[in-house]
């Protein structure tokens, strides 16, 4: 539960950006102890403290480990700063007619945390913002 509280946190924080934002692309590959994440999320939340303030952006990650960032259906993120949250939650099948259970993270608790994950990088205007994380 804790997880999709920090989800919503995070989406609620980082939507305040105003107007349309200056968006630059931003693709890259997610691997998980040496092999690409096959599906989960991946949010890049502007650094206010670096001086970043647009809003957030996110992509599903593919079966490759691929993603590609977009903001309010614009594609990229916006230049600056950002922390790196990355989710991926197993998927979960009903026990019986009613009953679900809650999904289990398939990757450590801190990369669910923007603060937590150690996971940091700059969008830079004019240059190829092609980024690759490897999570263990």
């Amino acid at each position: 539960m804790r997880t999709l509280a920090t989800i919503n946190l995070v989406l609620l924080i980082a939507g305040c950006g105003r107007g349309t934002p200056e968006v630059i692309p931003v693709t890259g590959k997610v691997y998980y102890r040496g092999k690409p994440l096959t599906h989960g999320t991946i949010i890049f939340t502007p650094d206010y403290r670096r001086g970043n303030r647009g809003p957030s952006a996110q992509a599903a990650i593919q079966k490759d480990g691929s993603f590609r960032l977009s903001v309010n259906e614009q594609d990229g993120a916006c230049p600056g700063w950002h922390l790196v949250t990355i989710l991926a939650l197993e998927s979960t099948e009903p026990r019986r007619a009613g009953q679900f259970r809650v999904p289990r993270s398939l990757l450590p608790e801190k990369y669910a945390h923007p603060d937590l994950s150690g996971l940091a990088c700059e969008v830079k205007v004019g240059k190829p913002n092609n980024f690759t994380f490897h999570l263990e």
